[in-house]
């Protein structure tokens, strides 16, 4: 699924057929799909772009392209906001205050955006909101909640983007979060809650810290509660939301569900294809787990247990078929252990979990063939080393029988497992044969997983 095409459409049905169009764009895009999104508005728009500016990851490539409008600026190494983030919002805020009333902005805006646009609250660090982002993530925390938390430590995120625009604004979405939640996809820059205010949204994130078992400093705190209630008296004061909502329309035009429905209709050419759910979300090792237990069971029934995510049980009558899985898994990391925290995400660690869970649960003799395969649709799955990112790994039949031979050691797999290093347990696994490799794909719809099994052969 190309964000360029989509781009491209909803600007021909949601731009093109609503505004005058006459010399009077200003693009504003950022996150991990920048890139083809923002050139795909200069293709369509042409001379009537007035300004464009892209916040993109670290090390993004950006094609050469004649007469190109678009300053694209660099940020977020390791999708974590940094200097550089902070400089590239200052420069987009500082062009939004420009903008001329009668204008119309468009704002493009994919999964990576909450690392790209950032500034702090006031007495916030940018090292201390680094430190609480990976603890929060590091703790299993979902997207969402980690959003929320964002919303409330920053300046532009809920809505804030575009509280001193003028004119009319529409922004185009990617959505990197379970049932496209607008208001807090890339924490929801350019989304007014008219039902929830500051003080209501400060204190949502506080819960949320404290349903994860974090606590922050006083002095985050502090600066936390002290912007909610000072934005809360002018929000009131001033009932600016209500005109701002109504200047701008959000809209998602992409997610997980029409990228499996993509791949669905891909993989239909050669094999039956069931899409299973675009909502799991769960922890990775969890997920892995049941996947070998859906092998397992498969293997001895010719049927697949589909209980665990609230569906029937499947009667397989094809030879072979394909499962597909979308949504978000998580890593819940041991906690004060950070020292032995190595490389890869959830995907790669999904996959290793899966593997390690058929070799002391099942016997390779008794497996019938399948084939596991576990990714991220952004094509880097956690951290990984500078130009060598892994969107996923991949594993069947042959790896368990592999490591239930005379030669197998699951010592490395295990320690792997226990340090979070499953980048270079599939970096070194076969040469990396079972690493799955895309290099960057310029977009983000979450994770994907596909599940492919043969009755045919044991």
């Amino acid at each position: 699924m190309n964000p360029s095409d989509l781009v491209k459409q909803n600007i021909k049905d949601h731009l093109l057929s609503n505004y005058t169009i006459d010399k009077n764009i200003h693009v504003i895009g950022f996150g991990k799909a920048a890139v083809p999104m923002v050139l795909a508005a200069e293709a369509m728009l042409f001379d009537d772009v007035m300004t464009s500016f892209a916040l993109v990851p670290h090390n993004t490539h950006i094609p050469k392209v004649s007469n190109l409008k678009t300053k694209f600026i660099f940020g977020a190494k390791n999708n974590l906001p940094d200097d550089k983030s902070i400089e590239g919002t200052k420069i987009i805020m500082d062009n939004l205050l420009t903008i001329p009333k009668e204008h119309i902005i468009i704002f493009l805006i994919s999964g990576g955006g909450s690392s790209l646009l950032e500034a702090p609250i006031p007495n916030v660090s940018i090292k201390e909101l680094v430190h609480l982002i990976l603890e929060i993530t590091q703790c299993g925390a979902d997207i969402s909640q980690l959003n929320r938390v964002r919303q409330a430590l920053s300046t532009v995120k809920g809505g804030q983007l575009i509280e001193k625009t003028k004119g009319p604004k529409i922004s185009f979405i990617l959505s990197d979060i379970v049932n496209d939640p607008v208001n807090l996809i890339a924490s929801g820059p350019t989304f007014i809650d008219v039902d929830k205010n500051r003080k209501t949204r400060y204190f949502e994130a506080m819960s949320t810290l404290t349903e994860l078992n974090l606590n922050v400093s006083i002095s985050i705190s502090t600066a936390m509660r002290n912007y909610a209630f000072e934005k809360y008296e002018f929000e009131e004061k001033s009932n600016v939301l209500e005109e701002l909502k109504s200047s701008v329309k959000n809209i998602v035009i992409g997610n997980n569900k029409k990228a499996l429905s993509t791949l669905k209709e891909e993989l239909e050419h050669k094999i039956k294809c069931f899409i299973v759910t675009d909502e799991l979300q769960n922890e990775a090792s969890v997920i892995g787990r049941k996947m070998a237990d859906i092998i397992s069971s498969f293997s001895s029934s010719n049927k697949i247990n589909l209980n665990f995510f609230n569906k029937t049980d499947y009667d397989v009558k094809d030879d072979k078929i394909a499962l597909l899985f979308g949504g978000e898994w998580v890593m819940k990391m041991k906690r004060n252990n950070n020292t032995n925290i190595g490389l890869g995400g959830r995907n790669q660690h999904l996959i290793l979990t899966a593997l390690q869970w058929l070799i002391l649960n099942s016997k390779s003799e008794n497996l019938k063939d399948f084939l596991l395969i576990s990714f991220n649709t952004d094509g880097n799955d956690g951290k990984s080393p500078e130009n060598a990112a892994a969107a996923g790994a991949f594993i069947n039949k042959e790896d368990v029988i592999h490591f239930q031979g005379v030669d197998g050691d699951l010592s490395d797999l295990e320690d792997k497992i226990n340090s979070y290093d499953s980048y270079n347990f599939w970096s070194n696994y076969r040469n990396g044969a079972k690493h799955f490799i895309t290099s960057k794909t310029n977009t983000n719809l979450m994770d994907i997983l596909v599940l492919v099994l043969d009755k045919s052969k044991l």
